[in-house]
């Protein structure tokens, strides 16, 4: 039992792992004597992989300051067995005067098209129970020089968040994918808590809109825009020498599962080959014809 009335405003922290395709839900429930409240739920898989870190979560637990309390991590079972839920790390606490932290809310997103002069938006949080002021933010992308810090204008109350649009813009031209990493701080005063002040975001530029018809790709050129993702990814671009599946269907060029050579693929992979983008707006019955 947590007994939080000596803090002014308590916050729950912990690290979640969900993976497979099967994943159910995590649910975060308050237990008093009166009552017990679902504060967070989360359903599906999180991560791509069993290698993949956790992720945190920051509850505020305000509200429950002047209760005798329990916390209940609550997982509901998907629908079969190729899922695992996992928390570690419980931390009870109250938050510094001054936290700056950026949140999961962040522009620009993969798609198609993206330019040599993209917006990037941030989202800004003030977890500390003073009113930011000052915030200062900067990015880099492809793992590049950060950008001289531009001043964040406003204020940031305690809980609240802000939508900060930088001046400078990034180049996401390049095909396939890029890092954008964003960060944001204050200096004076200073920020108590500096590991919450980024976030990295893998972003894919999927290539320009092809919106001229008929289109045919052998990929005797290369993948022209075409990539593989996705969970335990085994395929592979080039001439097939499996013991089934030999060369390719025209030339010398295919993509194929498990590798071009006598490899397979791997367990509970759950793989694509995603293609550029199609605007078939001006197309009154489109049809797509492929070799298998």
């Amino acid at each position: 039992c947590l007994d939080l009335s000596n803090m002014a405003a308590p916050k729950l922290e912990f690290f979640y792992h969900m993976f497979g395709i099967n994943t159910g839900t995590l649910d975060v429930l308050v237990r008093t004597s009166a009552s017990e409240t679902n504060v967070f739920s989360l359903t599906g898989q999180q991560q791509t992989g069993s290698n993949i870190p956790y992720e945190s979560v920051v509850l505020d637990l305000t509200s429950f300051k002047q209760d005798v309390l329990q916390l209940v991590f609550r997982v509901t079972r998907g629908n079969g067995t190729r899922g695992d839920i996992a928390i570690d790390d419980i931390n009870i606490f109250e938050p510094p005067a001054v936290d700056v932290a950026v949140g999961d809310q962040i522009v620009p997103e993969s798609g198609c098209g993206l330019g040599s002069a993209e917006q990037v938006t941030i989202q800004i949080i003030n977890l500390g129970t003073d009113t930011l002021n000052s915030v200062t933010a900067t990015f880099s992308v492809d793992a590049g020089p950060f950008i001289t810090p531009e001043a964040v204008p406003g204020f940031i109350a305690p809980g609240d968040t802000l939508l900060y649009t930088y001046t400078a813009t990034a180049d996401l031209s390049a095909l396939g994918p890029h890092t954008l990493e964003v960060s944001a701080t204050q200096n004076t005063p200073p920020d108590a808590d500096v590991t919450n002040n980024s976030q990295v975001v893998n972003i894919i530029n999927l290539g320009q809109v092809v919106n001229s018809f008929p289109y045919f790709e052998d990929f005797e050129g290369g993948q022209a825009g075409w990539t593989s993702q996705g969970v335990n990814n085994t395929w592979a671009f080039g001439t097939p020498a499996k013991n089934v599946i030999q060369g390719a269907s025209s030339g010398v060029n295919a993509w194929v599962t498990g590798g071009l050579g006598l490899t397979t693929y791997t367990n509970f992979e759950q793989s694509f080959v995603l293609g550029p983008c199609f605007d078939f707006s001006g197309v009154t019955a489109p049809i797509i014809e492929l070799d298998i």
